[in-house]
């Protein structure tokens, strides 16, 4: 063997760690294209009515109170499929019904509610 074709051992390390953090952004990139294809499937459309006809009142629609209890609800079950991973949101019911209130009416029908869970899951970061 030649002087000339021994690998150096600290290139051997930047070659490894660069290695790694390829892989690791492979790993990181599959799971997130398995995450946004939950968020835009029917088994998560199916979660967010569910928690939405449990936390609706009479009138089939999340007053503050209701939406607070929905959001508790939808972390839960968001968590749980997750592995615990997900960070509590920060995020108060009365700031989600001013962003998410599209028609204004002072609370958030289905379709509302289903646009602000869409928007609130897809930015979890795992």
């Amino acid at each position: 063997m030649t002087q000339g074709s021994i690998v150096n051992p600290t290139t051997s390390v930047v070659i490894l760690a660069a290695v790694y953090r390829l892989l690791t952004l492979f790993c990181l990139l599959d799971v997130f294209q398995t995450w946004m294809a939950f968020i835009v499937s029917k088994p998560f459309d199916r979660l967010v009515q569910d928690v939405y006809m449990r936390m609706s009142g009479r009138d089939q629609l999340l007053q503050v109170n209701e939406l607070e209890r929905a959001m508790e609800e939808l972390f839960e079950h968001i968590n749980r499929l997750a592995k615990g991973k997900v960070p509590r949101p920060r995020v108060s019911a009365s700031k989600v019904l001013q962003r998410f209130d599209a028609d204004e009416s002072g609370s958030l029908d289905l379709e509302e509610f289903q646009e602000f869970a869409k928007v609130r899951v897809s930015i979890i970061k795992l």
